[in-house]
């Protein structure tokens, strides 16, 4: 075959840029490293609150300890009860970058909340098991597409994860925005109706507003 000729060798550079393009699609899962912040700014009918996500210490599982630095405003205290003053608090990450919870229905133990599957990519789906208060809930999560979403931290390149929750004695929903550069949630969407807390919150929004990657 004459590699040489016009019509091959356009077909070999589409063949490469839909192949590029295909890669450049997927996600894989970021190397997060001690000291990396991100700032999030959370609000919601009422209240606003401030977080400060930085990771702290790569643990042998291949998760991190991560260290929260919450400033609540506003009408929190009402909603939480939390005072208004600024509080510190720990929290694990799984070696996919999910927060480890506490499980209700088993004292002392961590549940993966698998917001992340890597390679991420529009297209793909999944699902998980997380335990409620009172039985346990059912998660679907669907990638769809890429787009550009603009927070106060800038404008990025993200993939929207749609997350929708069932069973249990509560429903659920999150829109949620991954991007590769900030290698973290540049923007959530949820939506809680539940029975087992009385003051659930719903319809929060969560934007990145400050962040620090190596």
């Amino acid at each position: 075959m004459n590699l040489s000729h016009p019509v091959v060798t356009a077909a070999i550079a589409a063949s490469l840029a839909w192949s590029m393009a295909a890669v450049a699609q997927t996600a894989a899962r970021p190397e997060v490293k001690v000291g990396n912040t991100w700032t999030y700014q959370f609000t919601g009918p009422g209240f606003s609150r401030t977080e400060v996500h930085t990771a702290t210490e790569a643990l042998a599982s291949g998760g991190y300890r991560y260290t929260i630095d919450d400033k609540a405003q506003g009408g929190a205290a009402a909603i939480t009860g939390d005072k208004a003053e600024a509080k510190e608090r720990g929290m694990r990450v799984s070696a996919d970058l999910n927060p480890m919870l506490r499980d209700p229905l088993n004292a002392g133990k961590l549940q993966e909340f698998t917001r992340l599957q890597w390679p991420l990519e529009p297209g793909k789906s999944w699902s998980f098991l997380n335990n409620g208060a009172s039985d346990p809930f059912t998660w679907e999560v669907k990638a769809g597409g890429w787009e550009s979403v603009t927070v106060p931290a800038g404008t990025f390149k993200a993939l929207k994860l749609s997350l929708t929750r069932s069973g249990g004695r509560s429903t659920g929903s999150e829109e949620a925005w991954y991007s590769p550069e900030a290698k973290a949630m540049v923007k959530r969407l949820t939506h809680y109706s539940s029975t087992e807390r009385r003051n659930a919150i719903d319809n929060t929004n969560i934007e990145l507003t400050s962040y620090k990657v190596d």
